[in-house]
């Protein structure tokens, strides 16, 4: 880098390395293995793992710099949900947790209820994580909808105002007078 100080995308090393060494619990009483991985030190240091066991996969990914757990169902497993939506759907709180080890801490908190949310329960949590999913979509629009509508009222609004149609009108007069001497100038 050439300040001097060391890259944060070569000192993080791959996330494998890392998650052998903090979820050795996973292999020994959860059954998982691992079946994929990447890392690129050139990219931030970006990372990802997949975990599988019989029942679940586990997507854990840091990308630039932060890490998020994602799972799928094995009945269903390029379907992957963000591990807060989960817990959320499962009337859950989970703080958000953007690091290493408090999203394997999240895991290690959790994961039973996930298994039950991801296996037995599937259909009851596709329901609401469709339901959640939906509502955030419309407070989204609701609130782009009122930006939107918000600034367009106050502009009719002030163009009803005597000092808005003054403005309107003077800003028109302008408009023209710099076109017609954009004419004549050339």
């Amino acid at each position: 880098m050439g300040d001097g100080l060391p890259s944060t995308s070569l000192t993080m090393g791959s996330l494998k390395d890392q998650l052998e060494g903090l979820l050795p619990w996973l292999v020994t009483n959860f059954g998982f293995r691992i079946i994929s991985e990447s890392y690129d030190p050139k990219v931030f240091g970006d990372s990802m793992v997949v975990l599988q066991s019989d029942t679940l996969r586990l997507r854990i990914i840091r990308e630039r710099g932060r890490v998020f757990a994602e799972s799928a169902p094995s009945v269903d497993p390029e379907n992957w949900w963000d591990l807060h939506l989960i817990l959320e759907a499962m009337h859950r709180e989970a703080p958000q947790q953007d690091d290493l080890p408090g999203v394997t801490a999240l895991l290690r908190k959790n994961l039973p209820a996930i298994l039950t949310a991801l296996g037995p329960m599937l259909s009851e949590t596709r329901q609401e994580v469709a339901r959640l999913s939906h509502e955030r979509l419309r407070a989204t629009s609701d609130i782009v909808g009122h930006e939107k509508s918000g600034l367009r009222s106050q502009i009719n609004r002030f163009r009803r105002t005597k000092a808005g149609r003054v403005l309107i009108h003077a800003l028109g007069w302008l408009t023209v007078a710099f076109v017609a001497w954009m004419i004549l100038s050339h």
